[in-house]
């Protein structure tokens, strides 16, 4: 059976008599009752079969108000459908087909062309798209909301680089400062700060005589904890950062030899430590955090506030070649 796609006819005999009880007739337009109360009598095939009185009969009886707010319900749901499925105002000068006189807050062409070139921007090919969206806050390329950024970048069709995503676990072992604890992947000695703890696997690249000794020496202030061991959890922490420069990096490079990966790994931990914002840091590099950078939330608010005014004079001021 087809689904109504408008008001039953029955509702509009009973709007036309004004006999629509008031939490019925609230749910429906004003012009919409306007009109059919204004409209023709022979205008329904039967309307001469219609009988009001049998319509008051039927509001009487108990099953009426959930049947007709059921109705309304549907009504409504398929109405803002519709809507929502069409595009008002076209503009094919628009990502987002709308006319930019008319939905000014929308990015401007230099925005868009911006936001483009930074995201196929090679040098930023390894950056998750947050990354990219606080290197153009910092620098005052762009300043868009990241939820903006994942809008175009559908709308525009870019893709990027997805990494493999798993579960997510219990929250571990955590720092509540620099140099309080070292995750290790492969044993290197070098001078610790006070009261520092590393967090090794059980492997014997990081449980043997020589760290043994350097841990040892009275001069080091350092204590050493074996995951799974000495405390419940895995080193996850330092096998994330592997597998990052994995798939972000490595897995992305040819080289012949030994020279060339030890460039490659050079140039990686200075993007990545040095240049590269991260957005669980609020934006800040690693570098920056380690040396005690606080990020400051309401930094970027004046500069968004100042790029939604000059983006809506943009878009109001030149026309898009429709309207």
């Amino acid at each position: 059976m087809k689904p109504y796609n408008s008001y039953h006819t029955c509702i509009k005999q009973l709007a036309r008599s004004n006999a629509l009880p008031q939490k019925y007739s609230s749910c429906i337009d004003r012009s919409t009752l306007w009109r059919w109360k204004h409209e023709n009598e022979d205008k329904y095939l039967g309307s001469e079969l219609s009988s009001i009185q049998t319509l008051q009969e039927f509001l009487e009886r108990r099953e009426s108000d959930t049947l007709i707010r059921g109705y309304l319900k549907v009504t409504l749901a398929l109405s803002s459908i519709i809507q929502k499925n069409q595009v008002p105002y076209p503009c094919k000068t628009s990502v987002l087909e709308l006319c930019r006189r008319i939905y000014p807050i929308q990015l401007s062409k230099m925005e868009t062309f911006q936001l483009t070139s930074l995201l196929t921007d090679s040098a930023f090919r390894y950056w998750p798209v947050c990354s990219i969206v606080h290197y153009a806050r910092r620098n005052n390329i762009l300043q868009i909301s990241l939820s903006t950024w994942y809008n175009y970048i559908s709308k525009l069709g870019i893709k990027r680089p997805i990494l493999p995503r798993k579960p997510r676990y219990k929250i571990g072992i955590r720092a509540s400062r620099p140099h309080e604890i070292w995750h290790a992947y492969r044993g290197y000695l070098i001078e610790p700060e006070n009261d520092t703890k590393i967090l090794v696997d059980g492997g014997p690249e990081n449980n043997n005589c020589l760290v043994e000794h350097y841990i040892n020496k009275e001069s080091i202030s350092l204590q050493k904890l074996i995951a799974g061991k000495d405390i419940h959890f895995s080193n996850s922490m330092i096998e994330a950062q592997n597998k990052l420069i994995k798939y972000h990096y490595l897995f992305k490079h040819q080289f012949q030899n030994l020279d060339e990966l030890t460039k490659l790994l050079d140039w990686i931990f200075k993007d990545y430590n040095h240049r590269r914002p991260h957005h669980s840091l609020g934006g800040l590099t690693p570098a920056e955090a380690l040396n005690g950078t606080i990020p400051h939330k309401n930094e970027w608010k004046q500069q968004s506030k100042d790029a939604r005014e000059s983006r809506i004079l943009e878009n109001t001021s030149k026309p898009c070649g429709i309207c």
